[in-house]
Order: structure tokens, then sequence, then C-alpha cells
């Protein structure tokens, strides 16, 4: 049961950060740019839900039941070793040492899946080079 509940919540960890990352892909088929505004901009969220979860499961530990007690101390260390070292460490770490090689896609594969983009076409807002500061304006 611990590793359905923590399978689940570090599956939206990933999605939030390499998602970010994949569509700055798009824009610019650069990978340490994608990469880091990628953590840049889904970072942030990240820590907040796993602070906030992590506060959750420790306040388990509080309850007089030992299996609540249990859970909740087991999830609030796989929650935060999860999401600080393995999500906004070692992920963004290995995603700049594959470079190209994240974003393959085979043709066939490509000609299928259906082009999405949550924020729309790129902007050169000043949002953008904030986080973006090597890319020409």
């Amino acid at each position: 049961m611990l590793f359905a509940i923590l399978f689940g919540l570090s599956m939206d960890y990933q999605v939030f950060i390499v998602s970010r990352m994949q569509e700055e892909w798009e824009h610019h088929k650069d990978n340490k740019v994608a990469v880091r505004v990628g953590l840049g901009g889904s970072g942030l969220v990240v820590v907040a839900a796993a602070a906030i979860m992590f506060c959750v499961f420790m306040s388990f530990v509080f309850q007089s039941n030992s299996t609540i007690k249990l859970f909740g101390l087991s999830l609030a260390v796989a929650i935060a070793l999860d999401a600080f070292v393995v999500r906004l460490a070692l992920i963004p770490a290995l995603m700049t040492l594959f470079g190209k090689a994240n974003w393959y896609v085979p043709g066939w594969l490509g000609k299928i899946l259906p082009k999405v983009s949550v924020e729309g076409p790129p902007s050169s807002g000043a949002a953008n080079d904030a986080l973006n500061p090597e890319r020409p304006s």
C-alpha cells in the first residue's frame, strides 16, 4: 500500500517537472536550457507540494494507532527523499547528461502523438527572459 501511494505522488512530481522541460525543448531545442527552465518553473511547485505532504504525513506520527504512525513516518520520509533527492537533484542531473537523447521519439510514434502545448506558442516576455538569460531576445 505504501508503494502504491508513493508511486502516485512521485509520478505527479515527475509530470510537473518533465512536461515543463519538454515544452521548453520544443520551443528552443536546447537541452540545458530546457532542463534549467523546466526545473526553475516547476521546481517550486514540487517543493511546495512535497513540504505540504511531508507535514501532513508527519502529523500522523502523533496518533495513538501504531499502524497510522508507521504509515505516516514512512510516507513522510519517502516523500522527502523522492521529491528532494530524486526529482529535484538526480533526474535533472541525468537529463543534463543525456542531452538530446532525452527527447528522442521514433519517427512512426512522433507522427501519431498529438502536439500539446499547455502554454501555447513561445513568447518573448520578461518572465521567460528572467528564467533563460542565455537565450537571445
